[in-house]
């Protein structure tokens, strides 16, 4: 999963990366079946001149506290499952951290388990996850 977001102070930073992490896990755990074991993620906090966005590409407009989830799955996930995870982020984000909706960009990116290497240049095999 990579989050990115803009640079804010550093203690607000550190609780709104946080919050963003447990929420999109529990979710993802609950929508689309993510193994509660995994969790590997990419936080970047960047800087307005890092972070280059169009503020009203099909959304009804970003501020400042824009922020992009791009969840990376190793299996197909249904429409449903997919739709039911963006309306619930979006949802808890808004309620726990009072994210505007429109503030809200996921992507999940769908991949095979021969587009990974999780160590030791070896193609992950299904018959290794336990």
């Amino acid at each position: 999963m990579n989050i990115a977001c803009h640079r804010t102070p550093r203690k607000l930073r550190q609780h709104l990366l946080r919050t963003i992490c447990c929420i999109v896990l529990t979710q993802c755990d609950a929508h689309i079946s993510r193994r509660g074991q995994q969790r590997i993620q990419v936080i970047e906090s960047l800087a307005a001149p890092r972070f280059i966005y169009d503020c009203h590409y099909l959304s009804g407009g970003r501020s400042d506290r824009y922020v992009l989830l791009n969840i990376v799955a190793g299996k197909p996930r249904s429409a449903e499952q997919k739709r039911a995870t963006y309306r619930v982020l979006s949802e808890r984000l808004q309620q726990r951290l009072n994210l505007d909706p429109n503030d809200l960009m996921i992507i999940i990116q769908q991949t095979q388990p021969e587009d990974w290497s999780f160590s030791s240049g070896k193609m992950l095999d299904l018959g290794m996850i336990v």
